[in-house]
């Protein structure tokens, strides 16, 4: 939850991810040698983080295209 307000406010603020890059590269730092350690860094780390960010843009854009009722007379 913390990542995604960061990474929110900095998608928000910049219009790109620059910590996606960070995240990586902490990943094979962490555990160098192992590509499939990265790989696994990024999937639980950064994916989810997008997909919720993705999820809450759609949700904003849907609260914004408001459909008017129809009136019968």
């Amino acid at each position: 939850m913390v990542q995604v307000c960061l990474q929110g406010e900095e998608l928000g603020c910049t219009a790109i991810h620059l910590t996606s890059f960070l995240k990586k590269m902490l990943g094979g730092a962490l555990i160098p040698g192992k590509p499939v350690a990265n790989m696994y860094f990024t999937m639980y780390g950064y994916n989810p983080v997008v997909q919720a960010l993705n999820l809450l843009r759609d949700l904003k854009l849907v609260s914004f295209a408001v459909i008017l009722s129809r009136s019968y007379c």
